[in-house]
């Protein structure tokens, strides 16, 4: 744990260190797409527009000496990407079914920061602290989808997405081991954020 852990009452030679990790992503995107058909099956559409995302995190280190007490290190992260974003969407129509491929990639400004204390027993080792920057980051999203029309107005939509985010600061990579004026106070944006997962839902088109 570095020097930090050492000075600690509880980090050096503890009986339990737990760990906690919670991470948030909201995403809100406007865009404008032209779309064009091969043939009556085959329909390609362009995309590009405007894309703002928060990435919001708290990682906690909590060492247990069973004679001494608790020492807590907790650290919490914001990130406010906004830039632009652009890509296509693929879609086949068959006679029951479409399949949708789509993807989008886009570069954004990332307003980060970081902020971090250690409570230990009896006094604080680090009292409230961080960090504050702007860098550059970016995405990638690629999903496919297969759509199955309901009615002339819904259809059934069921899916796989993949996103990946990097250029933002992650809650554990702000750890600081070092005991020092100016610890705590540094912040990393070169953190990677990968997420997978299915989908499901219902659209209506008019």
């Amino acid at each position: 744990p570095g020097v930090l852990g050492l000075v600690s009452n509880n980090f050096y030679g503890a009986d339990e260190i737990r760990a906690t990790y919670n991470s948030e992503l909201h995403n809100l995107e406007w865009n404008c797409v032209k779309s064009g058909c091969f043939d009556c099956c085959t329909q390609l559409d362009f995309l590009c527009g405007f894309r703002f995302l928060t990435l919001q995190e708290d990682f906690a280190l909590v060492a247990t000496d069973l004679q001494a007490g608790s020492t807590a290190y907790e650290i919490s992260t914001e990130n406010y990407l906004y830039g632009l974003q652009a890509g296509g969407r693929l879609r086949r129509s068959g006679r029951h079914v479409a399949l949708e491929v789509r993807g989008k990639a886009g570069l954004f400004v990332n307003d980060a920061q970081q902020r971090q204390h250690v409570d230990d027993y009896p006094v604080p080792l680090r009292d409230l602290t961080g960090g504050d920057g702007q860098s550059a980051a970016m995405l990638a999203e690629i999903g496919v989808t297969l759509i199955r029309p309901i009615t002339n107005v819904w259809s059934l939509r069921v899916g796989y997405d993949v996103l990946g985010v990097g250029g933002v600061a992650l809650a554990p990579n702000q750890l600081d081991g070092t005991f020092q004026p100016g610890s705590g106070t540094s912040l990393h944006t070169d953190g990677w954020l990968f997420l997978h997962g299915a989908h499901a839902g219902l659209q209506a088109s008019w």
